[in-house]
C-alpha cells in the first residue's frame, strides 16, 4: 500500500471519528481526545513521508484527501469553539465558587477614609 493510500485511510478514519461529534462523558471525552490527537500525529507522520511525485490515480486521490481535509477542518475548529466555552464555563463556575465562600476577599474600600493627625 502507498502512502497515500494509507494517508486516505486515516483521513477517512479521522473525519468518521470527528463526524461522531465529542462525547459528553468526562472520560469518553478524555479517550476522544487522545485518539484524535493520535490520528492527527499518524497523519502528519504520513504527509512527511510524502514522495515528490505521483501517478495519477494517487493525484485523484490527493484531490479527495483535500476535500476531506477541508471538512476536517472545520469540525475541528467547531470542536475547539465548544471546548474553549466549556473552559470558561469551568473557570467562571470555579470562581463564583470561590467569591462565594470567602465573599469578603475582593471587597471594595470605598466610603473608607483615614483620618490622619498632625
Amino acid at each position: 500500500m502507498t502512502t497515500v493510500n494509507e494517508l486516505y485511510l486515516v483521513t477517512q478514519e479521522l473525519h468518521s471519528s470527528l463526524h461522531g461529534g465529542m462525547p459528553d462523558n468526562v472520560e469518553e471525552k478524555d479517550e476522544y481526545i487522545s485518539s484524535v490527537e493520535k490520528l492527527l500525529s499518524v497523519r502528519q507522520q504520513l504527509i512527511d513521508r510524502l514522495p515528490g511525485d505521483y501517478s495519477a490515480e494517487e493525484k485523484q486521490i490527493g484531490k479527495r484527501i483535500v476535500a476531506i481535509n477541508l471538512e476536517i477542518d472545520k469540525l475541528l475548529y467547531e470542536q475547539f469553539k465548544v471546548m474553549k466555552n466549556n473552559f470558561e464555563t469551568f473557570k467562571r463556575k470555579q470562581q463564583r465558587s470561590k467569591q462565594y465562600m470567602n465573599p469578603y476577599k475582593n471587597a471594595a474600600a470605598d466610603g473608607m477614609y483615614f483620618d490622619k493627625k498632625n
